[in-house]
Formats: structure tokens, sequence, C-alpha cells
């Protein structure tokens, strides 16, 4: 195997289809001083498209999972500012590194091929949960 195809091996995710292809859901390639490429460094991205259902009732319910009970809101506000405390302090060292790398002035190619999401959202909606309710109350 030559340098090239085990450079280009390096995907953090990849399986393996049906038809025995290679074809990853998502793939990224870094490489620090590319062959092909004239560059510092190389990042390669690739995704492929995402078939989405819209479901009421499924976006309900992952709401109402994540919504926390009313006598926990003081933790999560201390959460919050915690968290809010953490991006000023990643912003300030992200703006150090890119003041840092304008110094040293690397450049990087980078390779991005993405496929647009694909919606579905239904005409009708059946839910058996609000029906039962329905049938209950009449």
């Amino acid at each position: 195997m030559n340098d090239l195809n085990r450079r280009r091996s390096t995907s953090i995710t990849d399986y393996t289809s049906s038809t025995g292809e290679s074809n990853p859901l998502f793939s990224a390639v870094f490489e620090n001083k590319p062959l092909l490429s004239s560059a510092d460094h190389a990042l390669t991205l690739k995704m492929r498209h995402l078939e989405i259902i819209y479901s009421a009732v499924l976006i309900d319910g992952i709401i109402e999972f994540f919504k926390p009970p009313s006598s926990k809101m003081e933790s999560v506000n201390a959460l919050i500012a915690v968290a809010g405390d953490t991006f000023e302090e990643l912003k300030f060292q992200t703006r150090a590194g890119l003041e840092f790398a304008l110094e040293t002035h690397t450049t990087i190619d980078i390779d991005i091929d993405m496929d647009a999401p694909i919606i579905f959202i239904p005409e009708r909606f059946f839910c058996v949960k609000f029906w039962f309710e329905m049938k209950l109350t009449l």
C-alpha cells in the first residue's frame, strides 16, 4: 500500500455498504503537510444526506424529557451561569489562538462536501395516544 492510500484511510467513521463500497455517513480527514496540496494542513469533510421525518409527538416528548423540574431551577440557573463563564474563557482562548495563528501564518486547505438534509413533513398525522384520550373523554 502506498503512502497516499494510507493517509486517506484515516476517517473518523467508516462502514462498508452491502455492495462492498465504502460509503460513510460522515467522514473527516485531517492531514499535516499533505502530499497533494501546497498548504500546510488539509481538512476534508464529507457528509451524506440525512432523512428526517417530522413527528410532533416525538418533538414534544424530547422537550418534556429535557425540561428540568421546577424544584431544580436554582441548580439549572447556576449551571447556566457557569456555562456562560466557561464560554467567555473559551472565547478569549480562541481569540488568542487566532492571533497566534496569524503571527505564525500557516495555511489550511479545506474541502467540504455535504449533502442537504431531506425533511419529510407528513400531510396527515395520526397519534394513537391522542385518539385514546379523545375516546375516553367522550
